[in-house]
């Protein structure tokens, strides 16, 4: 099999892996042509709606080659994981897509196996739901990320309507939670100043430094700590929130978290949130969802999505 990696879609200076197995190799844009022999191809990430446009034509042409595409983007599971260190890291694989609602993973009714692995390997725990806390937590996550894809209009329009509607179910702290990689592309007078009763609080102005691509860092786990419940249009952080047992609410199908989340802000309403969200066949789905870098070596994960394809 030949899948092709094109070097400007495939990002290794992001830290992802380009797996050492014979099926792969990595080609320039400038040498892909009609009369290649290529039976896939993969890439790091999807065409976004919010970034720069010069990288659309590879994009389309990957999209338009009538070829299956793989997608690598971070982990489902971020705790454990630090993808700048080979024997931490995890990568998600899927075909056409890495979210939720368009992403292929051939994962639907998976055994638990995959799961209880990366679980004891990343020391994850999955604690009772709980249904007290102090605030309302809300992940921001990077204004031009292809994680937003499904966004329709500006993020700030959409941080201020969340914020607004959250204060029409309750009175209590809203923190808003900056993306620490990406600090500096949020207007911090504006979040403060939204025109609502409730209090508004500003959270990860500092960029610590055991922040890195993989996770939020020990400040976040601060941030969940005391949230009765968390609110993101799509990010990563949500799956760690449900891990705490802390009530999600995703707010679009392309989170990871959708299976075991609310998806309107009205149950803010409810004193006491008491979610009845069963985990554990969406741990062992999702599970099926991320590899390691001996995992991707062997060939297995790339060859279970392009099964359908005959190979």
């Amino acid at each position: 099999m030949n899948i092709v990696a094109i070097r400007e879609i495939f990002k290794l200076q992001s830290s992802f892996y380009l797996p050492n197995h014979p099926d792969y190799k990595m080609m320039q844009w400038s040498q892909i042509h009609d009369g290649l022999d290529i039976d896939a191809y993969i890439q790091t990430n999807i065409q976004g709606t919010r970034k720069a446009l010069d990288l659309n034509p590879i994009y389309t042409w990957v999209r338009n080659s009538k070829k299956p595409y793989l997608v690598m983007e971070q982990a489902v599971f971020r705790k454990g994981v630090d993808i700048k260190d080979p024997s931490k890291a995890y990568y998600r694989l899927g075909r056409n897509s890495y979210t939720y609602d368009k992403g292929m993973f051939n994962n639907q009714n998976s055994p638990s196996d995959r799961w209880l692995a990366i679980q004891e390997k990343c020391g994850i725990e999955i604690k009772p739901w709980k249904n007290t806390g102090d605030y309302v937590l809300i992940l921001l996550q990077n204004p031009s990320d292809t994680s937003l894809n499904n966004l329709k209009g500006s993020y700030d329009a959409w941080i201020e309507s969340v914020v607004k509607e959250i204060s029409r179910h309750t009175q209590e702290d809203i923190v808003l939670r900056l993306h620490p990689c990406f600090i500096k592309k949020f207007d911090v007078n504006f979040l403060r100043n939204i025109n609502v009763p409730n209090k508004i609080i500003v959270s990860g102005l500092v960029k610590h430094d055991d922040v890195n691509p993989s996770h939020g860092g020990k400040d976040f786990e601060e941030d969940l700590k005391n949230a009765r419940a968390v609110v993101a249009f799509s990010s990563n952080g949500l799956q760690e929130a449900v891990c705490e047992g802390i009530p999600a609410i995703s707010m679009d199908k392309s989170s990871f978290s959708w299976p075991v989340s609310y998806h309107s802000l009205d149950i803010l309403a409810e004193k006491n949130i008491n979610c009845e969200f069963s985990r554990d066949q969406w741990l062992y789905d999702c599970a099926y969802c991320q590899w390691n870098r001996e995992e991707l070596d062997s060939g297995y994960p790339h060859q279970r999505l392009l099964v359908n394809y005959g190979y």
